[in-house]
């Protein structure tokens, strides 16, 4: 496993990830994508904010977006992981995460960072939550999912000045 920066011909293989039944569901991202629109998102990312990508076997299996605010919300940024369906639970999203967080906190400079995760998404509450994220808030009806509106939850993670 290989945690890299998005390069711009990583929009094919990030087609394929958010087709997957399980990044669909557990995400905003909607079925059929138009690879243009996806090679759009990759090409005009913002360079203010961190994306990456976790390579095995030169497959893209995973991918962080993170997004930083402006004006007087420069120190908070939002972001948003997907993994493969067959690659949950090997530690993929983990090393993401971890390499996020190292960037924001030695950096970037962020102090807070947030976030909106399904309710029922149990395995990434628990992963959050380990890493710091605390529940703020939950989000009655927040997306249309399956046929069903589905709650989210708040989290954030604030880091106090070291100073």
């Amino acid at each position: 496993m290989a945690i890299r920066a998005v390069i711009n011909d990583d929009w094919r293989e990030l087609c394929h990830l958010f087709e997957q039944p399980g990044v669909r569901f557990n995400t905003l991202r909607m079925p059929f994508h138009k690879p243009e629109d996806i090679k759009r998102m990759v090409e005009e990312r913002s360079s203010a904010g961190l994306s990456l990508v976790n390579v095995v076997d030169d497959r893209v299996v995973g991918c962080l977006f993170l997004y930083r605010h402006t004006g007087r919300r420069t120190h908070v940024a939002d972001f948003w992981m997907a993994v493969r369906d067959d690659m949950v639970g090997q530690g993929i999203g983990t090393e993401l995460l971890e390499c996020m967080l190292d960037s924001a906190d030695k950096w970037l400079g962020l102090r807070r960072i947030e976030l909106t995760v399904y309710c029922d998404n149990d395995a990434a509450v628990e992963l959050y939550s380990k890493h710091g994220f605390e529940i703020e808030g939950k989000l009655i009806g927040y997306a249309y999912r399956s046929g069903m509106y589905a709650d989210a939850l708040c989290m954030a993670r604030w880091t106090a000045d070291q100073a």
